[in-house]
């Protein structure tokens, strides 16, 4: 092996084994803001690790599919000749700690019967985030240097995720997403979130569908009872500070 050769090989060997000698880390996801390789761990968390895995809550699966005719040379048109699917599982867990972790996992099918390089999805949005403070991190990357990784953002006013994979050709590019964890300080969860998919097919552009019914984070209501109690300690508090009355003569 040539020097030069090995010293090369040396190099990406030393920087994948301090890589893997790094702690993963969560970085905030704050409003306006928008993260990526350079921001965030390239190894992401260790499956089971007790700040981002815990006890499954809920499970979600929602998808979109679009079909397009397509011409074919000495056939002529070929009905549904695109055919692209895309779609986003989200599940939310509550770790040790008490926070709710939502894994949101998009992807993408092609059954297409023309070949193309641009088939599959590129955005992913999920709402729902308002008022809550959010972490990110990932989980199992495709591989320790992925050079695609994907750009998190968050809208300005922190409702909407959007994960940009920065290639919609899901089959040569990147032919399995990751799991994108996102961690909030929220005690609950309502199926009241929001999503949507853009949908790309090659001659046809983009395509945006929302999809719904995904959990998002929500305040826990106080049920009837805890609201009398802290009504009542208000009020006992309220008395307890108002000044006695002189005594009559």
């Amino acid at each position: 092996m040539r020097p030069a050769v090995f010293l090369h090989h040396t190099f990406v060997a030393s920087l994948l084994a301090g890589a893997l000698a790094l702690p993963a880390q969560a970085v905030p996801l704050t409003p306006g803001s928008s993260l990526d390789l350079t921001n965030y761990d390239l190894l992401g968390v260790a499956a089971g690790d007790p700040n981002w895995f815990g006890t499954e809550l809920r499970t979600i699966t929602q998808s979109a599919r679009e079909t397009r005719d397509g011409f074919v040379d000495g056939v002529g048109v070929v009905p549904d000749l695109y055919d692209v699917a895309a779609g986003i599982t989200s599940t939310v867990s509550r770790t040790a700690s008490g926070r709710l972790v939502f894994d949101i996992a998009p992807f993408a099918s092609d059954a297409s019967l023309a070949g193309g390089f641009n088939n599959g999805a590129q955005i992913f949005r999920m709402s729902g985030f308002a008022g809550y403070a959010i972490d990110f991190a990932w989980s199992d990357p495709k591989t320790p240097m992925h050079l695609l990784a994907p750009g998190i953002s968050l809208s300005a006013d922190g409702d909407e995720i959007t994960i940009d994979m920065l290639a919609p050709d899901i089959a040569s590019i990147t032919p399995k997403y990751e799991s994108f964890l996102f961690a909030v300080d929220a005690m609950d969860f309502r199926l009241t979130g929001d999503a949507e998919v853009d949908i790309v097919i090659d001659s046809f552009g983009t395509i945006s569908r929302t999809l719904t019914g995904f959990p998002a984070p929500a305040v826990i209501p106080l049920p009837a009872s805890g609201l009398a109690l802290i009504l009542g300690l208000v009020a006992l508090g309220a008395m307890r500070r108002r000044p006695a009355a002189p005594p009559v003569t």
